[in-house]
C-alpha cells in the first residue's frame, strides 16, 4: 500500500523538475551543446584578466636630486659713511635694488664746514706759494743788504721756511680733499645693491650703513638634504651639479630657462635639530650655458642674487639598478611582473632611490632577477592580482 503511494509522488516530483529546466533553458541552448558534441569543440573556459605592461631593463642610471633654492653672494660688503655729511645725491640703483659697477658714485654727501675748510686751505696754499716765490726772485736778483754781513745766508734761510712753509699748506689742503673724496661714497666692486631707506637732504653721521652691496662674480646657493639624500650623496658621491634659473621676462615657452654649471662647496657635518636636515653649499657659475654641449649660451644671462633657482645633483651609483614605474606600485611598495610563461610573479622590496617617475632598485636584492636584463612590469596593478595566475598583457 504504501509502496503504491510513494511511487505517484516519485513521478509528480521527477516531471515538475523536468518543466523547471525546460522554463528556464534558453533557446537554442540544446542544439548548441549538440553541435559541440558533433564537431567536437570544447567548452568555453573563464578568459584571463588582461594587464598593461612595460618593459623595463636593468642598467646603470644617473640619479637626479632636484632642489629648489635662491641666489646668494659669497661677497657681500656693507657701504658705511666715511664722514659726516648731508645726502646730495644717490645713485638710480639705490632706489629699488639693482646692478652697479666699480668705482661708480653710489652717494654724495655735502658738509658745508668741510668746504669752508678747504676753501682756507687753498687760500694758505697760494698765499705760501707767492711768498716762496718772491724770496726765491730776491736771492736771484739782488746783492748784499748793506749793514748785514752774511745777506746771502740771511735770505737762503727765510727761502727754507718759505718751502716749509708751502709744504705744510699742501698737506693740509691734501687731507682735507681725502675727507672730501670721503663725501663721494663709491661701489669698490661690480655688484647689486640693495634698496636704500635713505633719502636726499638726510643728514648722516660717521659709520651709518647706506647700503649693501653683493657680488655678482662670486655667487652661492644653498640646499637642504633630509637623511635618505645625504645618505644617498655620501655612498653614490656626486658626479655633476646642474643648475636652471628661471627667467623673469622671456618670449616664449621655449626660452624661459638658463642653465648653469654649479659645484659643491662642501655639505655640513651636522644635522640641524630643529629641522633634521643638512645644509649643502653650492657655487654657481655666473654666466649661463648651453646644455647641449657646455658652451656658454648665445642668449646670455647673468645670475644675480635672489634669482630663484632649481639645483640638480646628478648622482651615478657604480652598480645597475632596475627603473621601476611608480605606477607599477600597489600601496603596500608591492610591484607585479610577468614571467615567460606569462605568470604573475609577486615583489616587495625597499626603494633605493625614487624621483617624481620611477623608484630605482638594486639589482643585488632581487636576485631571482639575477639572469634576466629586463621584465614586463605590470602597470597600475588590480588588488585582485595574485602571484601563480596567468593572464594576457598588452604593451603601453
Amino acid at each position: 500500500m504504501v509502496a503504491r503511494l510513494i511511487l505517484p509522488v516519485i513521478v509528480l516530483i521527477v516531471g515538475a523538475g523536468i518543466s523547471w529546466w525546460i522554463i528556464q533553458t534558453p533557446p537554442g541552448y540544446a542544439s548548441k551543446t549538440q553541435e559541440s558534441q558533433a564537431t567536437g569543440a570544447k567548452p568555453q573556459t573563464a578568459q584571463l584578466t588582461r594587464v598593461t605592461t612595460r618593459w623595463v631593463a636593468k642598467q646603470n642610471f644617473s640619479l637626479p636630486l632636484y632642489f629648489y633654492a635662491r641666489v646668494e653672494s659669497q661677497q657681500q660688503h656693507q657701504i658705511l659713511a666715511q664722514t659726516n655729511g648731508k645726502l646730495k645725491a644717490m645713485h638710480p640703483a639705490l632706489e629699488s635694488g639693482g646692478t652697479v659697477t666699480a668705482n661708480e658714485i653710489l652717494f654724495q654727501l655735502h658738509d658745508p664746514a668741510l668746504a669752508a675748510e678747504i676753501q682756507r686751505a687753498n687760500v694758505q696754499v697760494q698765499q705760501a706759494s707767492i711768498n716762496q716765490q718772491q724770496i726765491a726772485a730776491q736771492i736771484a736778483s739782488a746783492g748784499e743788504v748793506p749793514g748785514l754781513q752774511t745777506p746771502q745766508a740771511f735770505r737762503s734761510q727765510q727761502l727754507t721756511q718759505a718751502q716749509a712753509a708751502l709744504a705744510s699748506a699742501r698737506k693740509d689742503y691734501a687731507l682735507l680733499e681725502e675727507q672730501l673724496a670721503d663725501l663721494s661714497i663709491r661701489a669698490p666692486f661690480d655688484g647689486m645693491v640693495s634698496a636704500s631707506p635713505l633719502s636726499l637732504g638726510q643728514q648722516v653721521a660717521v659709520g651709518t650703513q647706506l647700503t649693501n652691496l653683493l657680488s655678482v662674480d662670486h655667487l652661492k646657493t644653498q640646499v637642504d638634504l633630509d637623511p635618505a639624500e645625504k645618505s644617498l650623496i655620501d655612498n653614490v658621491g656626486i658626479k655633476q651639479v646642474a643648475v636652471i634659473a628661471a627667467l623673469p621676462l622671456v618670449a616664449s615657452a621655449a626660452q624661459d630657462h638658463a642653465y648653469f654649471k654649479g659645484s659643491i662647496l662642501g655639505v655640513a657635518s651636522g644635522v640641524d635639530l630643529a629641522t633634521g636636515l643638512t645644509t649643502a653649499q653650492v657655487e654657481l657659475a655666473s654666466t649661463n650655458i648651453n646644455p647641449a654641449d657646455d658652451t656658454k649660451s648665445s642668449k646670455a644671462y647673468t645670475l644675480k642674487p635672489g634669482d630663484q633657482l632649481q639645483v640638480r645633483f646628478n648622482l651615478t651609483p657604480d652598480e645597475p639598478l632596475w627603473r621601476i614605474p611608480l605606477q607599477a606600485f600597489t600601496s603596500d611598495r608591492r610591484f607585479y611582473t610577468v614571467d615567460q610563461d606569462n605568470q604573475v610573479v609577486g615583489h616587495m622590496v625597499d626603494m633605493y632611490y625614487r624621483d617624481q617617475h620611477f623608484a630605482y632598485l638594486k639589482a643585488a636584492e632581487l636576485t631571482h632577477l639575477a639572469a634576466s636584463s629586463k621584465v614586463q612590469v605590470i602597470l597600475s596593478p588590480s588588488s585582485r592580482l595574485v602571484p601563480g595566475v596567468a593572464v594576457n598583457t598588452s604593451s603601453s
